[in-house]
């Protein structure tokens, strides 16, 4: 009899436990939004995170880039600097992957857009055709970010080695608990960002409000990179033909820039009345993505060299 009761008692006290711990974990932590309805989904989209997925330190591993100001003692410790010296490590500190890190970006980007194309169908409130869009949208920039995380962290793409060359990691769900997947071939991350693309472009608006959110005309434009990078020529000319259908407008740089001269140094900058200085306003703008760093590339250097390449009277 009392084993009987001890065994109640202990049922009992684990329902009470199970539904105590039930109505904590139902309770919205203070300060966080749990996606319900499409807007919410659409913030996620639109939140700053999504907007500056890379560092500048991209732009500093570049062939082209030029850095008058590196220290030589500065490289051990800076991650520009490192970068820029083609370091074997360049980030060494947790506050290092944290902030510079691109596939920390890009897969904490990834992650977000899997919340959206998992949970905006079951969404409150909206039209389908809203939910369609903002699912397109996520689709989008998920296949972007892959591009970016293949071209990074895998071999380029060659037909004939792609499926045994090792990419990156396919990640489309949410549960943290699951072990991350390893890595997938070449072709299949290829061939998952070409079903994301080709998924996403007939439901992505022709219009924004803002070269922020993505549109069908940045869909045809992630479309030919994504062809351009596999060599496949043909297909990336057919999708940049469809892109500039939808947008064929250029800016005049004509009267756009200003130029100075500093310690021998020519600097050429946009002047204050440039619509360069108000993004929404710039008529070629399809897709715009910052840098994490706010200055972004806006004072990038090019080595001598580079500039001979460009004639005297070639704008850019």
């Amino acid at each position: 009899l009392i084993m009987k009761q001890l065994t109640i008692f202990i049922l009992l006290l684990a329902a009470g436990m199970f539904a105590g711990c039930k109505k904590y974990l139902d309770i919205t932590p203070k300060g966080y939004v749990i996606p319900s309805n499409v807007e919410d989904y659409e913030r996620i989209l639109n939140g700053d995170q999504i907007t500056r997925p890379l560092s500048v330190l991209l732009d500093q591993l570049s062939d082209d880039y030029y850095n008058n100001t590196i220290k030589k003692n500065d490289f051990l410790v800076n991650p520009a600097n490192q970068a820029y010296m083609w370091r074997a490590e360049i980030f060494n500190t947790p506050d290092d992957y944290q902030s510079y890190s691109f596939y920390h970006a890009l897969y904490a980007n990834i992650y977000q857009f899997n919340a959206v194309i998992n949970g905006i169908d079951a969404a409150s409130g909206g039209s389908p055709a809203r939910k369609a869009a903002a699912k397109a949208r996520a689709q989008l920039g998920r296949a972007y970010s892959l591009w970016y995380l293949v071209n990074l962290y895998a071999k380029p793409y060659q037909a004939a080695t792609a499926a045994t060359e090792p990419g990156v990691s396919l990640i489309s769900g949410n549960d943290i608990n699951l072990p991350a997947p390893k890595r997938s071939s070449v072709q299949a991350v290829y061939d998952f960002i070409l079903k994301d693309l080709n998924e996403a472009i007939p439901a992505l608006p022709l219009s924004a409000p803002d070269p922020f959110q993505m549109t069908k005309g940045a869909g045809y434009g992630v479309l030919a990179r994504t062809y351009l990078t596999m060599n496949d020529y043909t297909r990336a000319a057919a999708a940049a033909t469809e892109g500039l259908t939808l947008n064929n407008k250029l800016l005049d740089y004509n009267g756009e820039f200003a130029t100075y001269t500093d310690k021998g140094l020519n600097f050429i900058y946009a002047k204050q009345s440039s619509l360069l200085q108000n993004d929404p306003a710039v008529p070629e703008y399809i897709f715009v993505r910052y840098s994490t760093y706010p200055a972004g590339t806006s004072q990038a250097r090019i080595p001598e060299e580079k500039e001979q390449l460009f004639g005297a009277d070639d704008l850019r």
